[in-house]
């Protein structure tokens, strides 16, 4: 007998089929757009909505999950606190759902999410423990996790977050998370005991942490935790404990069980206690600060052997930040030989840490900028091939996320060698690893650049894009030409793009494996020669500030070009 759905069934279906018509008809950049305007106040109904879209459907029509964690990320620091709880929950329903991509989303929002542990309402406090403890059951890099927790929680400016985060580790170290690695999280609360500037109720806290921690660690693994800190500190915390430690075979045999060689390690530091960055001998750094060029030069060659011959990065890793930084502050030696060899322990470090170099990509990116511009191709080369082995590792498309900030950089060179990269990951990668639309709107604002250089590089970006994208889906590059049009004196910009698209060549990699050439696809030693002029015209009067008119230049009765806005824009003659 044929059974037809009583009226319930019928509101219930008809609100369904509202939500997902609502869902499928999401403008994926408007979303994004409207998650990180300060200025927008729907974002509790947009995010009501995502919400509807994953119970109900199991996934979320935006395909762009790096740009919807970017806009996440901006809606953490919403005023109201009901748009924050939402997009808490929205983050924690979707951990799920992100599979291989989960690190690299949760990544982006995990700095504010855990400071947001402090927030004064606990409705919010409770989202945040529920959705990192979510995360820690999805999450392939739980390191790293923990040392965004000590970063942006246990060691944090504000006191409430150290205390709050401090108050939460009991509830999120539960037996489940036996086998992890928390000695990152140890050493935290342990420092937390002797620090004198410290709030005597966050240490009773601390004490109270590491007591859990040590119950659903079991003591075996804990000693190991312990063996592994300063001596007068573990013998502190064993006395306010009351804890027995001995340091037997058991205890050491355990600690190596579990940190993969953290036991030569522990002996190499008390063996070597002034080892600097937990591998570098102290004669090295000393003659890093050499006056003598010949010194560092000597000194930068022996520290290039030192992490080539580490075995495991367990002792680097507490000191990578620091590393970096020194690498940094090498990078800023007017010696040759010294820029050179400081790149080559980089591609190192990147090479040895691989995944662990997710949480200080940034800071990399940031060394890397520093000698970005510079003249000599070797230097360009080098850094380069970094970032192309950082995207290799991690995907280009976090590391693009932070590059194409180099976009807006100062110097002009700076940002042509950027595009040049972008240029260079794009021939490099499938174009399913981008994120197109996004790289189209950041790139589009550099046609409209001050310096000639950057605006070329940028229209070479711009064919590759359109390459990648496909034939018949250049949706996103023109849209995002058109809206730089929409701002005013950007006239041509559309004429230039098209023109670019229309010679259908693309940049090529030169012998040094960098872009360098640049294609103006013409036929005919004549029409060289009278687009060289036109150029040399054209740039001598752009360099003298004189004010010139647009103009066609007639070459032959094949092609002409019109000069606009310092751009060359190729036409067909019958127009003419």
């Amino acid at each position: 007998m044929e059974s037809y759905p009583t009226s319930s069934q019928s509101s219930m279906m008809r609100d369904f089929n509202i939500v997902m018509n609502e869902v499928e008809s999401f403008d994926e950049r408007e979303v994004i757009s409207q998650l990180t305007d300060d200025n927008f106040n729907r974002r509790a109904e947009i995010l009501e909505k995502l919400r509807t879209a994953v119970r109900m459907h199991h996934n979320l029509p935006i395909k762009n999950t790096i740009g919807l964690y970017q806009g996440l990320d901006c809606t953490l620091t919403d005023s109201n606190w009901d748009v924050r709880r939402q997009c808490i929950l929205l983050i924690s329903e979707y951990i799920p759902l992100l599979r291989v991509d989960v690190d690299a989303c949760m990544s982006l929002v995990l700095p504010r999410l855990i400071t947001s542990i402090g927030d004064g309402r606990i409705v919010i406090r409770r989202g945040v423990i529920q959705t990192l403890h979510t995360y820690m059951k999805y999450t392939n890099d739980m390191p790293s996790l923990m040392r965004y927790y000590v970063t942006n929680g246990l060691e944090h400016p504000d006191a409430r977050v150290r205390k709050e985060s401090t108050v939460s580790l009991p509830l999120l170290i539960t037996t489940d998370f036996a086998s992890e690695d928390f000695s990152e999280l140890i050493v935290s609360l342990c420092k937390k005991l002797v620090d004198r500037n410290e709030d005597e109720n966050i240490q009773q806290l601390a004490l109270v942490a590491l007591n859990k921690l040590r119950g659903s660690t079991g003591d075996a693994k804990f000693k190991a935790y312990l063996m592994k800190l300063n001596p007068q500190l573990r013998d502190y915390y064993c006395q306010l404990a009351d804890f027995q430690l001995e340091p037997d075979v058991t205890a050491q045999v355990t600690m190596q069980q579990f940190y993969n060689h953290a036991a030569p390690v522990s002996r190499s530091s008390s063996q070597h206690p002034e080892l600097h960055y937990g591998f570098v001998p102290p004669h090295v750094m000393a003659s890093l600060s050499d006056e003598n060029f010949r010194n560092r030069g000597h000194a930068v060659e022996q520290l290039k052997m030192s992490i080539e011959g580490l075995h495991t990065v367990a002792p680097l890793m507490p000191h990578i930040g620091d590393f970096i930084n020194m690498l940094n502050d090498l990078l800023e030696d007017n010696n040759f030989k010294i820029i050179t060899v400081t790149l080559d322990i980089m591609g190192i470090l990147v090479e040895k840490t691989s995944h662990e170099i997710r949480p200080h990509l940034k800071p990399v990116i940031q060394t890397l900028t520093k000698r970005m511009g510079d003249n000599k191709n070797v230097i360009r080369q080098a850094i380069t091939r970094v970032i192309i082995q950082l995207m290799q590792i991690l995907g280009p498309k976090l590391v693009l996320l932070l590059l194409c900030d180099n976009l807006s950089h100062r110097s002009p060179r700076v940002r042509t060698e950027a595009i040049n990269i972008i240029i260079n990951a794009l021939l490099t990668f499938p174009s399913y690893e981008f994120d197109l639309p996004s790289l189209c709107s950041s790139m589009a604002y550099c046609l409209l650049d001050s310096k000639r250089s950057v605006r070329h590089a940028c229209l070479e970006c711009f064919a590759v894009l359109a390459q990648c994208l496909g034939a018949g889906k250049l949706g996103p590059l023109i849209q995002a030409v058109q809206s730089l049009e929409q701002l005013g004196d950007s006239e041509g910009v559309m004429n230039a793009v098209q023109a670019r698209l229309t010679r259908r060549v693309l940049p090529r990699r030169n012998e040094d494996n960098l872009i360098g050439m640049y294609s103006f696809n013409l036929t005919g030693g004549l029409q060289n020669r009278k687009l060289s002029y036109v150029c040399h015209h054209y740039s001598t009067c752009h360099q003298l500030c004189m004010p010139l008119k647009p103009f066609t230049y007639h070459f032959s009765n094949t092609s002409t070009f019109l000069v606009n806005n310092d751009f060359f824009v190729e036409q067909d003659s019958s127009l003419h």
